[in-house]
């Protein structure tokens, strides 16, 4: 009996931009908490309702800081991940055949998204919303791409990607 493995396709999306916001400050951050309040003066007259009593702040507080500017991402052209990613199809291929030892149903997509430096070297690599259910494979990926040199963007600084494989189907 002859055992024929799914066939591998390849398919390359890209992520169009990503930005750094201002974080919102937990609960127990001097920023989260109420502004304090003074006791009322005579000259203050009171609330009809003291839960209409507007809150007084002091001249003391930090004001809060601006929000952070959008840092833009630059995103590598899915023909340049393709092309940078073609020499390592067979090591790929190695970590679907090594899942497929293990559950030979195995079957869908590994996504890795991952950050080139402004030299081409990959900084950061994880899963990008994979739907293959084997760890082991997704993680195995993201080593072959972590070991790949891709081209310096071309507009300087980092770069992010996305390298997407398909198993099975």
């Amino acid at each position: 009996m002859k055992l024929t493995l799914p066939a591998l396709s390849i398919a390359l999306v890209s992520i169009a931009a990503c930005a750094a916001h201002a974080t919102d400050p937990g609960p127990s951050s001097p920023l989260a908490s109420s502004p304090a309040t003074k006791p009322a003066s005579p000259a203050d007259p009171a609330p009809a309702h003291p839960a209409e009593a507007p809150a007084a702040s002091t001249t003391s507080e930090e004001p809060e800081p601006p929000a952070q500017p959008a840092i833009p991402f630059r995103t590598l052209p899915p023909a340049v991940v393709l092309k940078s990613m073609k020499p390592s199809t067979t090591k790929v291929r190695a970590c679907y055949d090594a899942g497929y030892k293990e559950d030979p149903s195995i079957a869908g997509e590994v996504k890795i998204r991952f950050v080139v430096d402004e030299d081409g070297k990959v900084t950061e690599s994880g899963d990008g919303g994979s739907t293959v259910p084997a760890e082991g494979v997704i993680q195995c990926v993201a080593k072959v791409v972590e070991n790949v040199r891709f081209p310096k963007p071309e507009a300087g600084g980092s770069a992010i990607g996305i390298y997407s494989v398909h198993f099975g189907d």
